[in-house]
């Protein structure tokens, strides 16, 4: 079975068995997660080889899919808590995550699809309820819009590198604190025009 034929029955399966019947999105096929698996499939494929979908419950293939990253967290330690707060904290760059990026920082697949449909909202929309990076969900007055998104070379490509299992945590966390001291400077250029341009209100 080729990949995407894989990806569109995982996809299928998981809207019809993983979510509510009042759910819209049960009934609207993701292009947008066909393609994602495709990318998961392709980038590890030992998972094609343990997925056995006429076989197999969309429970059982979605514990397999998220014991793979657990075991590739162990191999490769991450200052995962650090990048999670990274990514929940700037959400104008929500654009630039993948499936695979999600799952390697550790969240659940269905916690990844939350998060990646909401990545897919236009500007302004609200955002479905997303559960915390520890799975808990408050429904208490939830209205976050959907930001601006900025598309930024470096934002994208440590997000690229976290994705690459055989990046060393070393590498990425230089990387990290590299654009961190980025974003941080620029805010302050930011900060200063702002500043001129209300003293000569002034």
């Amino acid at each position: 079975m080729n990949d995407i034929t894989l990806a569109t029955l995982i996809e299928q399966r998981f809207r019809a068995e993983k979510l509510d019947d009042n759910d819209a999105y049960k009934y609207l096929k993701n292009d947008w997660l066909i393609d994602a698996i495709i990318n998961l499939l392709e980038q590890h494929p030992k998972l094609k080889e343990k997925i056995q979908i006429n076989e197999m419950s969309i429970s059982k293939i979605i514990s397999i899919i998220e014991a793979h990253f657990k075991n590739l967290q162990k191999v490769r330690t991450l200052n995962r808590k650090k990048l999670i707060s990274f990514i929940t904290n700037n959400a104008q760059f929500r654009k630039s995550e993948t499936l695979i990026l999600l799952l390697i920082l550790g969240f659940s697949f269905s916690h990844s699809f939350k998060r990646m449909n909401n990545n897919n909202k236009e500007v302004d929309e609200v955002l479905e309820i997303e559960p915390s990076a520890t799975g808990v969900t408050c429904n208490v007055n939830y209205k976050i819009l959907m930001p601006k998104q900025s598309i930024n070379k470096k934002v994208k490509e440590l997000y690229d590198l976290i994705s690459n299992t055989i990046v060393p945590a070393g590498v990425i966390e230089r990387y990290f604190q590299e654009l961190q001291k980025s974003l941080e400077n620029r805010t302050d250029k930011i900060n200063v025009k702002l500043l001129k341009k209300d003293l000569r209100k002034k």
